[in-house]
């Protein structure tokens, strides 16, 4: 009976340990890195060496251990860069002050103290293989962690390093080579000027023609042409050109053939009789003029070895007429030849409306616009007027009707005369847009029958007069249409100290901030310009400053740099570009021309600086820009400077790296974490504050990096939780309640039966 007493006692007392580790479980399910117990049981047997097996009766239970069982707990996030997980198997290593007393444990809640060292709650130390202070490099040494607050100095910028691409569908400057003249007309009535040529003086020409041409750079010059009637030989026009924007001037100055100058000008020359042309002298009028320099303009312009070349065509198809041209014939055979004889020769504009009403040269209302008129004799010495009225087909016709009215001297007595008296109707007039006229038919002939007396007296008689004039033509001095090559493209102006370069005169930009020796900032920014085919100049500018390149073997050759694509668009050669010779005020060359110097490898390129600081020298790496058929842009722009740091933030990797992190951009690595693992972490012994000691069943401690020997890596911004399944706790509790419950029974039961043995009697 004593023996049954033992055996329920012992399921009270294993029930009772069981019931005390479920609520140690229960009351650590919010415990960061708190590992669940599990309670393990034995049953008991009396020993006796000569009891039958089978007749054996056990004695009870007894709790023969209470294992704590290291599943992975939930990752819950935090905000805080120092709350750590371990993202499988391993333990954090924390101790005492000089690396003393390690213990072991799940709970990555850490923080940094007032000394800077990263602690936990208890004020213990978070084990880290130590980093070295200037490379970062971690070492094999193991301590605490000092997160060191102190700023990270300034570099300045010695590297740079670009990805662009230019557009090749810029346009690039091309040079004009020609001015065509072709239909150039010039009026045989014109008398020539009594002055010496002067562009200011309209007097001192007769006409003038006017156009845009281009440098080697592609900057624009107004050129004008002007013609002047020669006074000293008939037929003779004296050509002068101008050329705006050259040697210095901001206005015109006159330039001339090879060996022409004022006292000797180009010339041109027509046949008396028909007004066409003859001659010009020098017989190609080829110009090539050597540009200074504008003194402060800023403008790069061609040297010597780009003068402004270019000819004047097309003046063998000029001719020089009189308008109309008259003959008066009797019998067919030609009295008189007036020639020039219109001195007014109306202008015909083709927006004009037509008039309304029948024809009426009396009435203006009913036509346009009417010539002068002039005077022809007959036969008999008698004058008569003869005039031409113009009546447009309608607003922006180009169409005419043409009236000839013959009458007396002092035009009375008008008579409308027509090509076939027998088909009375006006002639028609076709105007060419190009400002030229042409008539149909070709030969405008007509018959009238004048009256009048003889010399002497003789009763009046009549008689055919036929006038005649074979092509009617528009105002004289009528502009032709001028034809140039060449054309404007960006053309680069150095903006003044300080200034931004104006956008018109560059193709693309891109900028980056740099940094000089105290940690300044300053802008760099490069300027492209086509400045040819595959051909382009880069400027570049440090606080609104162009810079030199570096006298690193390039002999002082100056910005920009002049980068030139193959065909496939891909960069062939960087060179300095090459520069002017400099002037003195009077054009003589005080400096000769510096000649272009290859540049291999990165650009070398010196800023010198106002604020104190050391001058930058940085190289600029281009060598991977390109000229492709699509638009300009930058796909990467770097440099290796940076201001002082301060510092921001810590961050920790997944490989337990813990580095700080500056506003500068900058980070320095600080350690790396120890991450500890054992043969049986079953042999830990719990120490409280959910930390383990080694003991002599754990094995040795193996101190590795996270993720080495089976460790799991870590999580910052995370802590686990308690691995306790609460919903199962609580069901196991309610299990060893009844085993308690069952056992108390038992008891009870023992007890009835003991009582009634001894009320036995």
């Amino acid at each position: 009976m004593a023996m049954s007493f033992n055996t329920a006692l012992s399921g009270l007392s294993a029930s009772s340990t069981d019931l005390s580790v479920i609520g140690n479980n229960i009351s650590n399910a919010n415990t960061v890195g708190f590992k669940f117990s599990r309670t393990e049981f034995a049953d008991l047997y009396s020993a006796s060496l000569r009891t039958y097996s089978g007749a054996r009766v056990g004695t009870g239970v007894k709790v023969s251990g209470v294992v704590q069982q290291f599943t992975q707990g939930n990752a819950n996030t935090t905000d805080q860069a120092l709350d750590l997980t371990i993202s499988g198997d391993g333990f954090f290593r924390v101790t005492d002050e000089g690396d003393l007393n390690p213990l072991y444990t799940r709970n990555g809640a850490f923080h940094i103290d007032k000394n800077n060292d990263i602690v936990n709650t208890q004020g213990q130390y978070l084990s880290a293989f130590q980093a070295d202070a200037k490379t970062g490099q971690i070492l094999g040494t193991r301590g605490k962690i000092n997160v060191d607050q102190s700023d990270i100095a300034p570099a300045s910028t010695t590297e740079m390093s670009a990805i662009i691409n230019l557009n090749s569908g810029e346009v690039a400057p091309k040079a004009t080579t020609k001015i065509d003249l072709s239909g150039l007309r010039l009026n045989a009535t014109d008398i020539a000027p009594a002055t010496e040529f002067d562009p200011q003086n309209t007097s001192t020409y007769n006409s003038q023609v006017s156009t845009t041409i281009y440098d080697a750079q592609g900057v624009a010059h107004d050129a004008m042409i002007y013609f002047r009637k020669s006074g000293t030989e008939a037929n003779v026009w004296e050509v002068h050109t101008t050329v705006e924007g050259i040697n210095g001037f901001s206005g015109a100055m006159e330039i001339f053939p090879a060996g022409f100058d004022s006292t000797n000008p180009m010339t041109i020359t027509f046949d008396a009789n028909t007004g066409e042309f003859v001659s010009t002298v020098p017989p190609q009028a080829i110009f090539n003029t050597f540009i200074v320099p504008p003194d402060s303009s800023g403008l790069v312009v061609p040297d010597q070895n780009n003068p402004l070349s270019f000819i004047i065509t097309g003046l063998d198809g000029a001719t020089q007429t009189a308008g109309i041209k008259w003959k008066a014939t009797i019998a067919g055979e030609t009295l008189t030849d007036l020639g020039t004889a219109l001195s007014a020769t109306p202008a015909i504009d083709p927006t004009v409306d037509m008039p309304l009403g029948v024809f009426d040269p009396a009435d203006e209302t009913t036509y346009d616009v009417a010539d002068t008129g002039f005077l022809i004799s007959d036969s008999s010495g008698i004058e008569h007027q003869v005039r031409r009225y113009f009546i447009s087909d309608g607003p922006g016709s180009y169409s005419w009707s043409m009236h000839t009215i013959i009458a007396d001297a002092d035009g009375t007595n008008p008579v409308e005369v027509f090509y076939d008296p027998n088909n009375p109707s006006a002639v028609k007039v076709i105007a060419n847009a190009d400002g030229t006229l042409s008539t149909k038919p070709e030969n405008f002939e007509f018959t009238f029958d004048p009256s009048g007396v003889t010399a002497d007296g003789a009763m009046n008689r009549s008689e055919i007069m036929k006038l005649s004039f074979p092509a009617l033509q528009n105002y004289p001095d009528a502009v032709p249409k001028v034809v140039v090559d060449g054309n404007a493209a960006k053309v680069w102006r150095s903006p003044e100290s300080g200034a931004i370069p104006d956008p018109d005169t560059y193709n693309y930009t891109t900028s980056a901030t740099i940094y000089d020796s105290q940690g300044g900032s300053h802008l760099a920014a490069f300027y492209y310009v086509k400045v040819g085919e595959n051909t382009w100049d880069m400027h570049t500018f440090v606080d609104n400053q162009e810079l030199n390149v570096s006298q690193n073997g390039l002999n002082g050759a100056g910005s920009p740099v002049r980068l030139t694509f193959d065909n496939n668009g891909v960069l062939a050669k960087k060179e300095s570009a090459p520069l002017p010779p400099v002037y003195d005020d009077n054009g003589q060359v005080i400096s000769q021309r510096t000649l272009p110097k290859s540049i291999s490898g990165p650009i070398p390129l010196t800023a010198v600086l106002q604020n104190g600081a050391a001058e930058i020298n940085f190289a600029m790496d281009i060598d991977r820009i390109t000229q492709y058929g699509s638009p300009s842009g930058v796909a990467s722009l770097t440099q290796d400077g940076y201001p002082t740091g301060h510092i921001s933030s810590i961050n920790v990797d997944s490989e337990g790296r813990i580095s700080s992190y500056f506003t500068n951009g900058k980070s320095r690595t600080l350690g790396q974490i120890v991450m500890v693992n054992f043969t049986n972490i079953q042999g830990l012994r719990p120490v409280g504050n959910t930390q383990w000691a080694e003991t002599s069943t754990s094995g040795e401690p193996l101190l590795v990096r996270p993720g080495e020997a089976g460790t799991g890596g870590v999580q910052s911004g995370a802590l686990e939780s308690s691995n306790v399944d609460l919903t199962k706790q609580l069901v196991d509790m309610i299990v060893a309640q009844r085993t308690f419950q069952a056992n108390a029974q038992v008891v009870s039961a023992v007890d009835t039966l003991t009582q009634a043995v001894i009320n036995l009697r």
